[in-house]
Order: C-alpha cells, then structure tokens, then sequence
C-alpha cells in the first residue's frame, strides 16, 4: 500500500511541474522510455538497484545519458527520486504519469488483438466507435493473435471485451457442461 502512496505523491509532484512548463508529452514520452529500457536491460536494473553505487553516482551517469535528450523537469525529478533512494519507483511512476497524461489529453489507451491483421478501414472503424462511445481520443495498438480463430479483443485499462470465436466457443463449452449436454 505505500508503495501506492509514494507512486502517487511523486507522480503527482512530477505532472504538476510538467504542466508548469508545459512539458506533459515530452516528460511521458522520455519517462516512458527510460521505463522501457529499464524493463528490456538487465544490465540497466543492475545499475539502479546496485548498492555499492551511490544515489550521486547513478544520477551522474544518467545526467550525461540523458542531458539533451530529455526535458529539465525530468531531470530535476530524477535528480529528487535518486537523492531520496527511490529509483525503484520509475517504472511504477511512467506508468501512473502516462495514465495522467492521457486524461490530461482525452485520450485513453487501447489495446486490440484480433485474428487477422486488420484493415485501415476496420482499425479506423473500431477507434472511431470507440472515440464516440468513450469521448476521448483513442490510442490504438494492434496485435494479431491467429489462436482467437476470428473476431477481437479489446482491452481498455482493466476492462476487456472479448468477441473471438474462441472465447464463444469456450463459453458455449462451459454452458453445455454446466448443462450436462455433452
């Protein structure tokens, strides 16, 4: 649960400040890519959670990493979160910052998997469905997963909405079984 708590106080001090120099893209697109990187490298997660290395150390290696390449306030933040030991939190935060980011910008995230690879006319049927249903602008990310045989998945935040024949066909399975039809 504090692990919540801080996520949030930091977040929340970080968009703020971001909003202040009208930084907020900027800060959650570099934000999210240093959670990236740290995510996809061992060798990037043995750098922050080495304590042998001091919190100056780690912040003196990502400032000539990432000077130019990322917003002031960014730094700055990082500068605080090292200072303060609490570089584990990073990816929790680019996580909880995109989240603010997107409703500071109508929009919301959405995952679709579907069957087969979708047409523009069909991935720009489905986004715009769901920019009237929802009043913000989608951001769509498409996957194919041949195992749902046909139809999607819609994945929004914690919601899904599964239409493949695959979960029909489980769920038929289930209600025959419960049935004792089979």
């Amino acid at each position: 649960m504090l692990n919540g708590a801080v996520t949030h106080r930091y977040t929340q001090g970080l968009f703020l400040a971001a909003v202040d120099v009208e930084q907020v893209a900027n800060v959650d697109g570099s934000l999210r890519a240093l959670a990236e990187a740290i995510a996809h490298s061992a060798s990037i997660q043995r750098f922050f959670e080495n304590p042998l290395i001091t919190p100056e150390q780690k912040l003196d290696v990502l400032q000539k990493v990432l000077s130019g390449r990322v917003p002031d306030v960014l730094l700055a933040f990082l500068a605080v979160l090292f200072k303060r030991k609490r570089a584990e939190y990073v990816p929790a935060i680019a996580s909880a910052f995109h989240a603010r980011a997107n409703d500071y910008y109508g929009r919301v995230d959405v995952r679709i998997t579907s069957a087969k690879p979708l047409t523009e006319e069909q991935r720009a049927s489905v986004t715009q469905s769901l920019k009237a249903a929802l009043s913000k602008e989608i951001e769509a990310v498409v996957e194919i997963d041949p195992d749902l045989i046909a139809g999607y998945k819609l994945q929004l935040g914690n919601r899904l909405i599964d239409s493949s024949v695959k979960n029909a066909l489980r769920q038929l399975s289930v209600a025959l079984l419960e049935k004792r039809i089979v």
